[in-house]
């Protein structure tokens, strides 16, 4: 019989919230090893979608990174701006 062996994660769980007319909430999350990494995640997926839906740019619509807490962490805004880690 086999044996099974499970590895605990300690990588935090960020949420990718889209900020529309209306928040679209990442009620999952998802695993990365550090702030840094989710952060480029949340830039890439703004990027995405601002070349998919170029009509959204400069609308003040974001894709915004919360911890397991809800506190913001940081908005990749749809715009190919700066993005901004809150103060």
């Amino acid at each position: 019989m086999p044996v099974y062996r499970f590895v605990v994660c300690n990588m935090p769980k960020y949420f990718f919230h889209l900020i529309l007319d209306e928040t679209v909430e990442d009620r999952g999350g998802h695993l990365y090893p550090d702030d840094a990494a989710a952060f480029a995640a949340a830039d890439r997926l703004a990027r995405e979608i601002d070349l998919e839906r170029p009509s959204l740019e400069g609308q003040g619509y974001a894709v915004v990174v919360t911890d397991g807490d809800g506190a913001e962490l940081y908005r990749a805004p749809l715009d190919h701006g700066p993005h901004l880690a809150p103060d």
